[in-house]
């Protein structure tokens, strides 16, 4: 039940906010832009949503954006439930036709594997992305995402870990105005 409604909360959260004021929880609308991003990890294969809100903090033109996300994937080996992800991107001129993206964060993960349970690990990412305008505040991509596991989360504390992941992501997004 937990897994459907963050599913829907997910898909919901980047429309209604492109539907909020001038100003949303104290934040300029035109520094916004949502995202929805398919994606598909390759290790593990598993496929959804990872839904971003990319802000702009030093003016809305500015190519730096904080980043904050949310994902759930569904796979033969596992589900996905990334609670929250948190990085920094640089975008090229949103003046531009196409669009380079780099960035880096950190995401916690939540693995729900069949016959064994939860296990939460907290993972670097890096990304590169290329964006191309199909209107004045739309934009598609498609982006790499290479990750690096950082420690696992138990009940314990943290332990060492290892893990190397890449997902491929498609992405369909908004510049909020």
């Amino acid at each position: 039940m937990l897994t459907k409604l963050s599913f829907l909360v997910l898909l919901t959260v980047p429309t209604s906010m492109a539907q909020a004021g001038d100003t949303l929880l104290g934040v300029e609308r035109n520094r916004l832009t949502v995202g929805v991003p398919v994606e598909v990890d390759v290790v593990g294969f598993a496929v959804g949503v990872h839904p971003e809100v990319l802000w702009r903090p030093f003016s809305p033109s500015s190519g730096l954006r904080l980043r904050l996300a949310s994902a759930l994937k569904v796979g033969s080996e596992y589900t996905l439930l990334a609670p929250l992800s948190a990085g920094l991107r640089w975008v090229s001129s949103d003046a531009r036709m196409l669009q380079l993206g780099l960035g880096a964060g950190v995401q916690w993960k939540a693995f729900l594997v069949p016959d064994s349970g939860a296990h939460q690990r907290l993972d670097m990412y890096w990304e590169a992305a290329l964006n191309g305008k199909v209107g004045e505040v739309h934009r598609v991509g498609i982006a790499v995402v290479p990750e690096f596991g950082l420690a696992n989360m138990t009940s314990e504390g943290f332990s060492g870990t290892f893990g190397l992941g890449l997902a491929l992501r498609a992405t369909w997004s908004m510049r909020l105005q």
